[in-house]
């Protein structure tokens, strides 16, 4: 029975590869924010943030969507040389993921939404303040922010 429940719930998981590809947010105070996501394959999506501000100081962060033995989804990321945290899926509907982890300082919550070739991305407190904002859009090979 353990088994059963084990297979059903892998196979309710998601579908969470209208993240894939390569985007790119331009912030209005300058600098650039890239995100690329390859998968999903094999229950793994896994994706690299690279962030650089108007004055060029650059920051990174890997992720990846791994789904457990259990078949549930979590967002896990490594930004630069911290420890990994787990953000597991609270819901997802058809272009929308929400990942959260109220035990995690901030953020408590991660949001991917996306709309046609535009990718809407927020973290916040878990309360829907103090929330950070990108809007990616597909990026073509050369193109920049201004």
């Amino acid at each position: 029975m353990i088994v059963l429940a084990a297979v059903l719930a892998a196979s309710a998981a998601p579908d969470l590869g209208w993240l894939e590809g390569d985007w790119l947010a331009c912030p209005a105070g300058g600098g650039s924010v890239e995100e690329r996501w390859a998968g999903p394959s094999g229950g793994l999506m896994v994706g690299l943030n690279l962030a650089t501000t108007a004055n060029g100081r650059a920051s990174f962060e890997h992720m990846r969507v791994e789904r457990a033995a259990d078949g549930t989804l979590a967002f896990v990321a490594v930004a630069g040389d911290a420890p990994a945290v787990r953000f597991p899926l609270s819901r997802a509907e058809t272009g929308t993921a929400v990942f959260e982890n109220p035990a995690h300082d901030f953020p408590r919550r991660i949001v991917y939404r996306r709309e046609g070739d535009v990718l809407h991305a927020w973290v916040d407190d878990g309360a829907g303040g103090n929330r950070l904002n990108w809007r990616f859009e597909r990026k073509t090979p050369g193109r920049r922010c201004p």
